[in-house]
């Protein structure tokens, strides 16, 4: 496996020259792994790095099921089990289900209740690809004869971290985060406590609806998510290539979705993660962008003057800026500009 390790870099650097978008990027990497890891059929997830919720899936091997993702996402969301994504990101681990449990799958949930019965699986293996800082997707790769070997799992292991910077990347790759707004208002999804459509706006038919008739997997997780009392906030790109937010709340016994246009506010800890930026660097950021000099940046954050220094050398590195004026004017008019709408007009 060591061998086929290097090969997956070698592909992985070739394509990463060539600035893929995230679905090309998943796509290509997930062929490239199958031809060495011996999957049957896989799943790979983008994430939002804020909430670690589901945005959007690539299949490889199947076709989508919103049945079969309603139970998955209320496994994942709403019940006691192994592997969780989250925990995952968390520890920035990969592992599979035989691993886990030492050769008893049956003792998690979700190979007991859907993996073998419905999909019939007989080993998953799971990785979280986070850049070592924010997790940006997930893969999930299923053997329907076997099961898979300590060495392949930390192989996989080896390889997330690579992955998790790659989709970190191309969140900020061409003009992904430039892409003009839609000018429509916010739309409703009604959704019963089994994860079944009961009602959509018709913006927000607008919004979500793919080719396919599908709506993206991002509601079923959000919808799973808030049941489960988790967060239920995520922002993504549509199909369309609009940024939105997607937000998830009880109501009685129907859960609703709003989705409306991502404001620049929405994305700009997108952004800031996508840089690379540290929890304490995106603090500084964002007192930088309300003006303030060092002293209180240092006072606000509790840290020596000399330190704030520091954290700026390594921003303005990242970002590729030399100023914390330009830092300001990048981060607006890179990503921001097409995402500020006045609230009023000038008299």
């Amino acid at each position: 496996m060591k061998e086929h390790t290097a090969r997956i870099l070698g592909g992985l650097d070739r394509l990463e020259r060539s600035q893929p978008d995230s679905t090309r990027l998943r796509r290509e990497a997930s062929a490239l792994l199958r031809r060495y890891l011996g999957f049957d059929f896989a799943v790979w997830a983008t994430l939002d790095p804020s909430t670690v919720l589901w945005t959007d899936c690539i299949l490889d091997g199947f076709c989508r099921d919103p049945h079969l993702e309603s139970a998955i996402f209320h496994n994942e969301y709403g019940q006691d089990d192994v592997l969780k994504i989250r925990d995952l990101a968390r520890a920035g681990l990969a592992g599979s289900l035989s691993c886990e449990t030492q050769g008893r799958p049956g003792a998690s949930p979700r190979f007991r209740e859907i993996l073998e019965p419905v999909m019939g699986v007989t080993d998953e293996l799971r990785v979280a690809l986070s850049d070592g800082e924010s997790a940006w997707g997930a893969a999930v790769f299923y053997r329907s004869r076997g099961t898979f070997t300590q060495e392949e799992i930390e192989a996989v292991a080896k390889l997330s971290r690579r992955l998790g910077r790659a989709l970190r990347t191309a969140v900020l790759s061409g003009d992904a985060l430039l892409a003009p707004q839609s000018p429509l208002p916010p739309g409703l999804v009604l959704i019963d406590h089994d994860g079944r459509l009961l009602e959509m706006s018709s913006e927000a038919e607008r919004w979500l609806r793919g080719p396919d008739g599908l709506l993206p997997a991002a509601v079923q997780a959000l919808s799973a998510s808030a049941r489960g009392g988790e967060s239920a906030r995520a922002v993504l790109r549509s199909r369309k290539g609009d940024w939105l937010l997607l937000r998830a709340v009880t109501t009685g016994s129907q859960l609703a979705v709003v989705v409306e246009p991502a404001a620049a506010h929405h994305l700009s800890e997108l952004v800031l993660r996508a840089y690379g930026l540290t929890p304490r660097e995106r603090d500084i950021v964002a007192l930088v962008a309300r003006g303030l000099p060092t002293k209180e940046i240092s006072r606000a954050l509790g840290i020596g003057a000399w330190t704030v220094q520091d954290h700026l050398k390594s921003i303005f590195a990242k970002v590729d800026v030399d100023s914390r004026s330009s830092l300001v004017a990048a981060l607006f008019f890179r990503h921001a500009l097409s995402h500020h709408s006045p609230t009023a007009s000038a008299p």
